[in-house]
């Protein structure tokens, strides 16, 4: 039987901090399509610390902090939330990016194209742009 996390953490909490509890179970309506970007780490009495996934989301939302105070306190019954914190997500996700990187700066293979496509390419008048979709083509192999 699956569980929501938040129903879980409900029943473990003490009732007077039932407040974070309706704070985290309404903040993908408080956030919107911005939920993928942004979670909550922590909430302390004024505080909630926040996780972004990149230094780019972490400057945006810093900017429309005063915004999203006001929405997050409209949830709440009184005004709790003083400071927003924010902190770009751990060191081990930019470590797995780099390391989908490096698997593509792998050795491309040789590719050769069929006689119907070099065929096609000798159409083509314009011998820049012959080259342009050559190059193209043998891209697209390669990176199958």
């Amino acid at each position: 039987m699956a569980k929501k996390l938040s129903d879980l953490v409900a029943a473990l909490v003490h009732h007077t901090h039932d407040w974070k509890i309706t704070l985290l179970r309404s903040w993908p309506d408080i956030v919107g399509p911005l939920c993928s970007k942004v979670s909550v780490e922590k909430i302390t009495e004024d505080t909630m610390l926040l996780v972004v996934q990149d230094s780019c989301w972490l400057q945006e939302l810093y900017l429309l902090s005063p915004v999203l105070l006001k929405t997050i306190n409209k949830t709440l019954d009184a005004p709790r939330i003083k400071n927003l914190r924010f902190r770009v997500a751990s060191s081990a996700v930019k470590k797995e990016k780099k390391r989908n990187v490096e698997i593509k700066k792998q050795p491309l293979k040789k590719v050769y194209l069929n006689p119907t496509e070099e065929a096609a390419l000798k159409k083509i008048g314009d011998q820049e742009l012959t080259h342009a979709l050559r190059q193209f083509l043998v891209r697209c192999y390669q990176e199958r």
